[in-house]
This record gives C-alpha cells, structure tokens and sequence, in this order.
C-alpha cells in the first residue's frame, strides 16, 4: 500500500522520520520552570522566546476572535504582538525568505510577555504564564499541506500542520469552535461582500448551487477526504463549501493529539451562555479559576459583534437553506458520532 493511500496515524514512525527531514524544526529544550513551552535563546531580543500553549485553531465565523479576546483577559495568558500569526501555514513559506521559528516565538512571546515570564521565574522560581495564537485557518490545511515533507505525490495529504505543531510541543491544546455549517458559510460570504464588491442571498444560492455540484460531483468519483483536501477545488467553488466540512479535520487531528489535548465548543452555546464556556476553557487550559468580579469583567469586556450585514442583506433565501443542510447532514452525522455528542446534530435550537 502507498504510503499516500492512507491517513497518518499518530504513532506512525515514517511520520516522525519525515517530520525529522526537510529542514523541519526539532523540540527546544524547553525550561521546566515555565507551564508554557519556553526556552532561552541568547541570539534573539529578547532572551527568553516561547511558543504557543494554546492555539484558537478553527473555525472562522464561530467566534473565535471573541473568544480568544475574553482568554487573553486571564491574567495568566499573556499578549504577543498579534492574535493570529499563520506561521505554520504560511510564514515559513513565506516567499523571499522564509520566517524563522525563532522569530515566530519572538511574535508570540512579545517583550512584555517575555519580561513578565522572566520577572516570575527571579522572583517565584516559576512561572505559569501562557501565551496562544489564533490562527484558524490551520484547521483545515486546504492550501500549504503539499509543502510538508512526506506528502510529495499525494493526491491527500499524509503528514499534516497538526503533526509539526505536535512534534515541536507535545503538549499544546487546541481549541476548536463550530457552528450550524449552513450559517457559519452564510456568515462567511457576508464578510467577503467588501471584498467580493458585491452580494446578496440571490448571488450566494448560485455560489451554493454551483459548489454542492463541483464537491458532489467529486464525491462521487474519490474520497471524502480528497476531495475537502483539494486545493483546485476550493479556489473555483466561490464559496468556502469545504469549512463545514468539521469531521473531515477533526478526524485527522485526532489522529495526531490525544482527545484530552482538543477542546470542542459549539459557537451556539457560547453565545447563549459564556459563563459556562468560559469556565470549562479555562479548566482545559488548566488556569486559575477567576472570582466573581474578574470575571464579570471578562464577560463584560466586549461584546459578540452584530451581523450589520446580515441585516443589511438579509436572510438566504430557504431554498439555499435547504440545499446546505442536505450537503451537510451527513458530516455533522459523523461529526456527532465522533464526539458522541448529539448536540452537534444541531436539532436542539433554532437557529435564524
């Protein structure tokens, strides 16, 4: 059997042999004073450089800007120059020079963060301060995966972002945030209007109806996962189709992380009850539960955005409604199975 004709497992050794290969970047030596992967490095400013113990990794259009804001009003996580940094799926690849690890973990880390690390470690000997990136888009490695030594002559891909970001920290967390498919895409075409110079429900059902064909059409020749993982595909479809599509990359992250290392939340619950989801984030994040005022202040700090160009625009039209939830009520089947979690079938709310 080809090495390209099936998924990755986790202990796979070819996979950590290719991991090893291609110039790909090896564990640091990591402080065991810090609860965050962070290690010194006397050729860097400042010093004391970390890598991300958490990653708000998908999907866009579920919250995840909101949510990693209200995170970041912890006081043990810590503020790097930005929120999210693409460096494994785009700033090593950067054409004219590729972005260094290194300078990666200096974006992250920030000078405040890097001096409020090392002010704890003088004073307490330790310190439990931790710094996260959310990048969404390594979810779903539609664009970068062929760059990865291991996946030459795959028609899907064999070694992952998943599996880099594994090897170099073992024991970062990810957090996953899913919505209803359907309205997650809808959502998604309304913030593309300013870049799209256009829109409306009528020009989104045609964008629908032409990519349910283009990925039913691939269905039906090649693998589900083939066909979510193929780049061609997604740039003619008009509309990102594929980002519903959760249980296709949920599978293989769960093949690279231990289940206890992936945090799922639906954008639903958050949005109806963020005290409970902001709790249970925190707890798999391992920090410090926060007394009642504190966290009033990071319920209050800012609000979930509104949809002005939902109102603006309007509603899809049912027709497309009806189209998405059919392309989609077989993933989220699986979706709910992997999870054994009915409440991913979506059939306990409605949703506008």
């Amino acid at each position: 059997m080809s090495p390209c004709s099936r998924h990755a497992p986790r202990e796979d050794r070819q996979v950590q042999r290719h991991l090893r290969q291609g110039g790909n970047e090896e564990p640091r030596q990591y402080l065991n004073s810090t609860k965050n992967p962070c290690w010194f490095d006397n050729s860097t400013y400042p010093n004391l450089l970390c890598l991300p113990y958490f990653y708000v990794a998908g999907v866009a259009k579920s919250g995840t800007s909101d949510l990693f804001r209200r995170i970041a009003l912890h006081p043990d996580v810590m503020e790097g120059m930005k929120k999210e940094y693409h460096w494994w799926d785009y700033g090593r690849y950067m054409e004219g020079g590729n972005i260094p690890l290194a300078d990666y973990a200096r974006m992250v880390t920030g000078e405040q963060g890097s001096k409020t690390v090392e002010s704890e470690i003088l004073t307490k000997g330790t310190s439990d301060k931790i710094f996260g990136d959310r990048s969404t888009s390594i979810f779903r490695d539609v664009h970068r995966w062929r760059f990865l030594d291991g996946n030459r002559g795959c028609q899907e891909p064999r070694v992952l972002i998943g599996h880099h970001i594994r090897h170099v920290t073992p024991m970062a967390r990810i957090i996953l945030s899913f919505r209803h498919p359907t309205y997650r895409l809808y959502s998604r075409f309304l913030a593309r209007i300013p870049e799209l110079k256009r829109g409306s429900s009528v020009t989104f059902h045609k964008l629908v109806v032409k990519a349910v064909r283009l990925y039913r059409d691939c269905f039906a020749r090649l693998s589900l996962r083939h066909c979510a993982y193929n780049e061609t595909l997604f740039e003619s479809t008009g509309v990102r189709l594929v980002g519903g599509m959760y249980s296709i990359f949920l599978e293989d992250w769960l093949r690279i992380f231990p289940r206890s290392h992936i945090y799922v939340m639906r954008y639903e619950d958050y949005a109806t009850d963020m005290l409970t989801e902001i709790n249970k984030i925190y707890a798999f994040l391992h920090l410090a539960k926060l007394n009642g005022t504190v966290m009033k202040g990071v319920l209050d700090d800012v609000k979930l955005k509104a949809g002005i160009l939902y109102e603006k625009v309007g509603p899809m039209m049912p027709e497309t409604m009806d189209i998405l939830n059919d392309f989609y009520e077989p993933f989220m089947e699986n979706l709910a199975d992997i999870l054994q979690d009915e409440r991913f079938l979506w059939r306990d709310m409605e949703i506008p």
